[in-house]
């Protein structure tokens, strides 16, 4: 995911424009943040992203009605799990410390990131449902490989979050 987002955030900057050899940084440093006409390359990887709460809804309301998932849902539901780890990966780590107050902290921000992507509970058990599968069973399919390498890798990361 780390490699992934740089590589098409700078995929989708370079379309439509010349390369006259420059090297990026040294344009970055040189471009001041009020200029308007010009973007400064990089400046859409200072942005978070956010889990797309409008595909988890519809990858949602087809398994419910289906289950009719394919792999490019599952990479949907993917992101959208990968992002919101990533969103609150510090709070639920410091849900183990031993202070009340870290630990209480911790537990509001996890809660206010559910509030604003409430999906990601029932992604996941899609996600597990599909990893389980070996192969096509009432619309749903199996996991091709890299879903399932991006799924146990998500996994691994929350299995991480508790040895920390």
């Amino acid at each position: 995911m780390a490699i992934m987002l740089p590589a098409l955030f700078t995929s989708c900057d370079l379309i439509g424009k010349k390369s006259d050899n420059k090297d990026n940084s040294e344009q970055q440093e040189q471009t001041t943040p009020g200029e308007t006409d010009k973007t400064v390359p990089g400046d859409e990887l200072t942005e978070v992203p956010v889990p797309d709460n409008e595909k988890a809804a519809k990858i949602i309301a087809k398994f419910n009605q289906g289950p009719a998932i394919n792999n490019i849902d599952y990479a949907d539901a993917l992101e959208y799990a990968e992002i919101y780890l990533s969103l609150t990966a510090e709070n639920l780590a410091a849900m183990a410390s031993d202070e009340k107050t870290q630990r209480d902290a911790a537990e509001s921000a996890v809660q206010e990131v559910e509030k604003q992507y409430p999906y990601n509970a029932e992604l996941i058990q899609i996600l597990y449902q599909a990893a389980a599968l070996e192969k096509t069973e009432g619309g749903l399919v199996p996991l091709n490989d890299d879903n399932r390498a991006r799924f146990e890798a998500l996994v691994l990361s929350y299995d991480q979050i508790g040895k920390k």
